[in-house]
């Protein structure tokens, strides 16, 4: 029952992700594959398979990995200004395995906070101008698509099947490997060049604070109240913080004077 809940769970969340970028575009689908829509739902698996203790130093680590999917982030927007595409892909890469090593050897979720936090508002800063009509995004080639969903798919199974064997450290980093976000943002680069690729990375750092939402009440609620009560709070506090940043950053129309 298990495995075919984490089958099928996560290949419908890839699937509607994709048909709503597809359909109200890039920065959309950025916002929701910005939530823990993946990583999510590991936490739960996590805690089922290995204990409450186990999801609970998964989450703090998660904190450090989301920091470190940010910085990649921030990599990306500055490296692709000046470097190849593929170039630029394979520099965040290295430069996410660098913080997310980085993050974990201080053992600070205070610090990783900070990160997160620091890095959404210079992300947001960065990408002000790359909002309104994106162009496209339908996802790249035909084959993307099923190529996304096995993945992500696989990414679940990998990481609670070897849970135990990974530890609760980099389980929890290894569960904020945006494998929907990433694909999202090479083929929207692919589609309508870097502007578009930029919509999506600012539509991550927006749902990147429900994210950290979510983390930060499922490690100080799991142990105290059970499973059910911080998972329930922490899915709630993702989507009110996303969505209140998406209020506050929502453009305002200025009325002439007369």
């Amino acid at each position: 029952m298990m495995l075919a809940i984490k089958l099928a769970v996560t290949p419908l969340m890839m699937l509607a992700i994709s048909l709503a970028a597809r359909q109200w575009g890039t920065f959309v689908g950025g916002l929701l594959s910005g939530l823990p829509l993946t990583s999510g739902p590991i936490s739960v698996y996590l805690a089922v398979e290995q204990g409450e203790l186990f999801a609970q130093r998964a989450a703090v680590a998660s904190l450090a990995g989301l920091a470190a999917v940010l910085i990649a982030y921030l990599a990306y927007a500055l490296l692709t200004r000046v470097c190849t595409l593929a170039l630029a892909c394979a520099l965040s890469v290295i430069v996410f395995c660098a913080s997310a090593w980085a993050l974990l050897a201080l053992q600070s979720p205070v610090l990783a906070v900070a990160v997160v936090l620091a890095m959404i508002a210079i992300l947001l800063g960065l990408t002000k101008d790359n909002i309104g009509a994106p162009r496209g995004a339908h996802g790249g080639p035909a084959i993307s698509l099923p190529v996304r969903l096995v993945t992500a798919a696989t990414m679940v199974l990998l990481t609670t099947s070897f849970a135990r064997l990974l530890g609760p450290d980099i389980s929890g980093v290894v569960s904020l490997v945006p494998v929907i976000a990433w694909p999202l943002t090479l083929f929207a680069h692919l589609e309508g060049g870097r502007t578009n690729a930029l919509r999506v990375v600012r539509g991550n750092a927006i749902g990147a604070i429900g994210v950290v939402s979510f983390y930060l009440v499922v490690a100080q609620l799991i142990l105290s109240y059970g499973s059910l009560v911080a998972f329930s709070a922490a899915t709630a506090a993702a989507v009110l913080a996303a969505f209140v940043l998406v209020l506050l950053l929502r453009p305002r129309k200025v009325r002439a004077l007369s």
